[in-house]
């Protein structure tokens, strides 16, 4: 079962949420910072997958537009890392999985989510790919996350967890 964006939207589960990014089945995320990764992002993953360089990323700094809008100017062929103005808790009868809006493929842009754990709290990063050079609006709506019904085994305490303020 695929929950009520609206309903989670109110309980809190998104974080700096605004009502316009709520859709029928689940809520647009939407950019903040994006990271291009760099030429030494020759990371091994070992077997508990903790391995990546942290260095491995640089921010991309925003430029403005002629109307002083902010975007980022994306390299075609090149990986970059889309972290999000919203963060969200994903409660522990639930997980979040996120997915490309559809207008991103339709231009040849490849936005990569995943799959966010039962008691994950923290912004969600997606994998973006552009086959062609490509301007993105700052807080452009890039993915859509859903919440939807788990029975968790354990709930996420991870290394990217936001501790609690």
């Amino acid at each position: 079962m695929i929950f009520n964006p609206y309903n989670m939207f109110k309980k809190g589960y998104i974080i700096k949420g605004s009502k316009e990014c709520l859709a029928q089945n689940g809520y647009d995320l939407r950019v903040d910072d994006i990271f291009e990764a760099t030429t030494d992002l020759d990371s091994v993953l070992t077997i508990n997958d903790k391995e990546l360089k942290n260095n491995a990323y640089v921010i991309v700094k925003p430029n403005y537009d002629k109307d002083k809008n902010l975007y980022y100017f994306l390299k075609r062929n090149t990986p970059y890392i889309v972290t999000t103005i919203e963060s969200v808790y994903i409660p522990k009868n639930a997980v979040g999985i996120i997915f490309s809006r559809s207008t991103f493929n339709r231009n040849g842009i490849i936005v990569r989510g995943t799959l966010f754990d039962s008691g994950f709290k923290g912004q969600p990063s997606l994998a973006i790919y552009p086959f062609l050079n490509v301007k993105i609006a700052k807080e452009t709506r890039i993915a859509q996350i859903i919440f939807v019904e788990a029975k968790a085994y354990k709930l996420y305490n991870g290394k990217y967890q936001e501790n609690e303020k």
